[in-house]
């Protein structure tokens, strides 16, 4: 199960936001399409 709060940790709030930039996107893309599966899953 994914956890969206780790979403939230990773947010650049303590200066790192160039090194965080490189980090999130993948990741960012992974959990919206997670989430647009569960969605087209539960409406099915």
């Amino acid at each position: 199960m994914f956890d969206f709060h780790d979403l939230h940790t990773l947010s650049p709030l303590r200066g790192s936001h160039k090194k965080n930039r490189r980090i999130i996107p993948p990741f960012f893309k992974a959990a919206i399409l997670f989430s647009l599966t569960l969605v087209k899953m539960i409406t099915v």
